[in-house]
């Protein structure tokens, strides 16, 4: 299993994941966390997304979840990609995307047979946590009714067995409302790890390391 779980964006750590992507430069970039925006807003974080990849040596194309609701995303639809990179945004909405499409299934069974790495930042690392409890401090889980007229699944993919949480005691809007998902954390005795924005979890095979 390959992970880059990021704080916040790329940041100085481009080289890092390099070395864990490997030669295959091309990037699945999943922007569905950001569909409970109007369509030329998330158009503009696409472009962005696309930007920042370009500038440290990767490929990429979006995949939108949205288009395997009606037909579950294949390991084929990810273009022989050596990288998933998902953007942070909603989390309830990136993982009802996740749920609809059948990505997180995929994702998961691809992770242990390590087909790509998968990297991305704030609600890409949060996803991964065992739940979602806590999360709606920050993120608005009625948000996936308006992106898909549903409820919110409160249900993590389990691939960490801890909570993320990012954009801890950083210059972020989120952080102060960090402080109280931990609190919230630690009175229901469930783990986590905090990252400052400027940080990076990284996963290869069976190490773990934190960088910056």
């Amino acid at each position: 299993m390959r992970l880059f779980l990021s704080s916040y964006k790329i940041g100085d750590h481009g080289d890092k994941l390099h070395q864990l992507v490997g030669e295959n430069k091309k990037v699945a970039m999943i922007i569905n966390a950001q569909d409970y925006k109007i369509p030329v807003e998330r158009k503009e974080k696409s472009n962005e997304e696309k930007a920042d990849l370009v500038r440290v040596g990767f490929e990429p194309f979006e995949v939108d979840l949205r288009d395997f609701f009606d037909s579950p995303i294949q390991v084929e639809d990810l273009k022989g990609a050596g990288l998933v990179w998902v953007r942070g945004g909603n989390v309830f909405v990136l993982r009802m995307a996740m749920l609809l499409s059948g990505f997180d299934s995929l994702l998961v069974d691809s992770l242990q047979k390590e087909l790509f790495a998968y990297g991305g930042y704030s609600a890409a690392g949060c996803v991964l946590s065992p739940s979602l409890i806590g999360y709606d401090i920050v993120d608005d889980p009625t948000m996936t009714k308006r992106a898909y007229n549903l409820e919110p699944n409160y249900n993590g993919l389990s691939v960490i067995n801890y909570t993320f949480e990012p954009h801890y005691k950083s210059e972020h809007p989120e952080s102060a409302d960090i402080d109280k998902e931990i609190e919230k954390l630690d009175k229901l005795g469930l783990p986590y790890k905090t990252l400052r924005d400027g940080q990076a979890i990284i996963v290869d095979g069976e190490k773990e390391e934190l960088v910056g």
